[in-house]
C-alpha cells in the first residue's frame, strides 16, 4: 500500500525559457504471506513501511519554433521490502539471511536536443544521460529460497537516438540507437 501527494510547476521565465520543477513524497507499508494449501507458512506476515522524496528540475530552451535543448535532473526511488524465511532443500529455516532488503535510489543527469525538421517529415531526438544508482537491488540465493538484496553502487553513462523520417501518407522510416 502506498499513498504519494506528488505535483510539478512550470514556469515560463521568457517565451523560450521554462523549468520545470517537481516533487513527490511517499510512504508504503508492505506485508508479505505464503499459503500452502489455503494455511500460511509462517506465524506471522513479513511487513515494512518505508518513505521517499524524490524531485525532478528540467530547463528547456526553444531555439525556434521546430526544436529545443534541455537539461534534466531526477531522483527516483524503489522501496525496500521485506523477504520471506528463506530456507533450505529440507524446508529449514536458514538462518542469518536477509528478512528485509532497503529502498535503492538514484540520481539521473540528462542533457538533450528535439527537433521537428523539413515541414515535420523528420523527427529527431538525441540525449546524453548519467544515472547514478545506490542500494541496487538483487536477487541472492539462499538454499532453496531466493531473497531480495542490496548490492553496491552502479553508474549507468548513455546515449539515446531515435529519429523518425516520412516518406509519404504510406511509407514511415524510424530508428533508434542506444
Amino acid at each position: 500500500e502506498e499513498t504519494a501527494p506528488y505535483g510539478d510547476v512550470t514556469c515560463n521565465l521568457t517565451s523560450v525559457l521554462y523549468f520545470t520543477m517537481g516533487a513527490r513524497v511517499a510512504r508504503n507499508k508492505q506485508a508479505y504471506e505464503t499459503f500452502t494449501n489455503d494455511v500460511p507458512d509462517f506465524a506471522e506476515p513479513a511487513t515494512s513501511k518505508d518513505r521517499s522524496n524524490t524531485y525532478l528540475i528540467t530547463g528547456r530552451y526553444s531555439l525556434d519554433k521546430q526544436s529545443s535543448v534541455y537539461v534534466r535532473a531526477a531522483s527516483g526511488y524503489r522501496p525496500g521490502g521485506p523477504n520471506p524465511q528463506a530456507i533450505d532443500e529440507n524446508g529449514q529455516v536458514i538462518p542469518g539471511a536477509p528478512t528485509s532488503f532497503k529502498a535503492d535510489t538514484l540520481w539521473s543527469y540528462e542533457a538533450g536536443y528535439k527537433a521537428d525538421l523539413l515541414d515535420r517529415r523528420l523527427s529527431l531526438e538525441v540525449a546524453l544521460f548519467d544515472i547514478r544508482w545506490s542500494k541496487l537491488q538483487q536477487p541472492l540465493a539462499f538454499g532453496a529460497t531466493t531473497v531480495m538484496g542490496n548490492a553496491g553502487k552502479a553508474v549507468v553513462k548513455g546515449l539515446e537516438l531515435a529519429s523518425h523520417y516520412t516518406i509519404n501518407d504510406d511509407w514511415r522510416l524510424e530508428g533508434s540507437l542506444a
